[in-house]
């Protein structure tokens, strides 16, 4: 797995614990930072005393080269540029730039691949496991707060921490907005943030919001410098991953498609099907991995660190084989971005959230009423970084959901950097941009039987027609606009969009929950956080018993 570690004030070198240690660099007398990681998924450039290193994929949109952005950025760079590097630069990356006695480290605009912190900002990793292993853990040291958050987050949106503070009291999250800067000379740090401004008049013209989506989207894709050599685009029975895999057909000479596969889940098989007539119909090859009980799963907790769901695990042969390609292509994050947001207000929304929540976590009142004051935080931070000319609370709402959604998934990204570049289109500025400017008549809504995403089934029906006529399995509604000729394809999904919802409440009904007792509170689930669960029993000895 690519990842960045620095330490300061004359600590010891630990090269010897990772066996694919690649790069150290000598920040002065009193630190160093290593970089471990195959070739392919980092990129250092020297010039003088002054460094460049990035961990992940990153590039200017119409950029050579991974290699040629960096140069570009080292030459001209100041502390002043960081925001505009991050609404500009193509990728989910980390950037470590050493200017004199200075360091500055920032992610990419959503906060894609990870940067943890120990709270004397002496240690700082793009590893949560790492810190850990270097500050050590015990039962001290477990805020157990941080671990009902996280069980409540799941109620919410995804299962996640909020803020800066995590599990472990002495290691710290840096926020999507903010960027550390490190002074070697005295081995201290700051925090900087950046404020985003951003146009979210809404447009209302569904033929231009498509046209503009395929153009940036295009814009994005297009990897100069990966045109002769093998690329792979996921493909699952979802809208998002279909629209980017359209565009990679038509710019990479060696496009190939892939998917996972569990034999377990009828879900994966629909993927599966639907993987399989786009791309005999585009004449491309897919690559098909099959997840294996027992070998896979636990493989899938050792990438992504413990913290990713169980019902996630069927992707891990997909990450094992992302060396396989100089470049991977995902459909993350198109959901979240153009999908129908039903809550007028805030308030309404916690509100809601907050009362499913504890339906399934039965803890005492004073960790609610200190949830939701976390929650209103979080907002207020939002609305502080992310300044909308038009301060509809929906929009802020979708930039709460994305960002939490980002949290959730960044072990997994960073998995999959692990033998190769991945490259998210969704997860840059300039689509993010575009999405706070649809309409909410573009919306649409998956309870009736025009379904929602207007814009992207547009965008697809553009592209390519026919791969916009096959159903997707998510919403089980073709990626063609609702029209006469469309009207039989929307019946029939809509027919097994309900079957679909029936079994699943049947099954629901037949399986029995499993009660987690810790300390101060029980959990009801179907067992996803068994993974974050025993991690934290195992490092930090936390006390737990579950039952049927």
């Amino acid at each position: 797995m690519a990842d960045m570690l620095i330490r300061l004030n004359g600590t010891d070198n630990i090269s010897e614990h990772w066996d694919e240690l690649c790069k150290i660099l000598s920040l002065d007398s009193k630190g160093q930072c290593f970089i471990y990681g195959k070739i392919g998924t980092f990129c250092v450039i020297r010039e003088g005393v002054d460094v460049i290193a990035s961990i992940g994929y990153v590039c200017h949109v119409g950029g050579d080269s991974v290699q040629a952005t960096l140069s570009k950025i080292l030459r001209s760079f100041d502390e002043t540029q960081i925001g505009t590097l991050k609404k500009t630069l193509v990728g989910q990356y980390v950037l470590l730039i050493k200017k004199g006695d200075s360091i500055y480290l920032f992610s990419d605009f959503m906060g894609t691949r990870n940067i943890f912190y120990s709270d004397d900002g002496k240690v700082i990793s793009t590893s949560f496991s790492e810190l850990e292993n270097i500050l050590g853990t015990s039962a001290n040291d477990l805020d157990t707060y941080k671990v009902f958050e996280f069980l409540a987050m799941r109620h919410i949106c995804y299962p996640s921490w909020l803020g800066r503070s995590t599990e472990h009291r002495r290691i710290k999250w840096l926020l999507p907005h903010e960027y550390l800067v490190v002074d070697t000379a005295n081995s201290s740090y700051r925090l900087g943030s950046v404020v985003y401004s951003i146009d979210n008049k809404k447009q209302s013209d569904c033929s231009f919001l498509a046209d503009e989506l395929l153009s940036r989207l295009k814009a994005i894709i297009n990897r100069r410098e990966f045109k002769d050599v093998p690329v792979a685009a996921s493909l699952t029975g979802g809208r998002d991953s279909r629209l980017v895999a359209a565009i990679a057909a038509e710019q990479f000479r060696n496009i190939r498609f892939r998917t996972a596969v569990s034999l377990e889940r009828v879900s994966s098989s629909k993927d599966l099907e639907v993987a399989d007539r786009i791309a005999k119909l585009r004449g491309i090859p897919l690559d098909i991995y099959t997840f294996q009980a027992g070998r896979d799963d636990k493989r899938f907790i050792e990438l992504t660190e413990g913290f990713t769901p169980a019902f996630n695990h069927s992707i891990s042969p997909l990450i094992d084989n992302a060396g396989s390609y100089s470049l991977g292509l995902g459909g993350v994050y198109g959901t979240e971005l153009f999908i129908a947001i039903p809550w007028n207000k805030i308030d309404g929304y916690i509100q809601q959230k907050v009362e499913n929540a504890k339906q399934s976590l039965k803890v005492e009142d004073s960790f609610w009423n200190n949830f939701c004051g976390t929650l209103h935080d979080e907002f207020r931070r939002t609305k502080e970084h992310f300044q909308l000319s038009d301060g509809d609370e929906r929009d802020y709402i979708r930039l709460f959901n994305l960002l939490n959604t980002v949290r959730y998934s960044s072990f997994i990204l960073s998995a999959f950097n692990r033998a190769g570049y991945q490259l998210e289109p969704y997860g840059n500025y300039a689509i993010l941009e575009l999405a706070l400017r649809v309409a909410p008549a573009l919306w649409g809504n998956h309870r009736r039987l025009g379904g929602d995403a207007l814009v992207q089934k547009a965008a697809m029906a553009n592209l390519d027609p026919r791969l916009a006529k096959i159903m997707t399995y998510s919403s089980f509604r073709p990626m063609t606009p609702f029209s006469l000729p469309s009207v039989p394809f929307y019946l029939m999904g809509f027919t097994i969009q309900v079957a679909y919802w029936l079994r699943e409440r049947f099954e629901g009904i037949k399986k029995k929950p499993i009660r987690t007792v810790l300390p101060e509170g029980y959990y009801i689930s179907d067992g996803w956080e068994k993974h974050f669960i025993d991690r934290t029993v195992k490092k930090y000895g936390l006390s737990v018993q579950s039952s049927r």
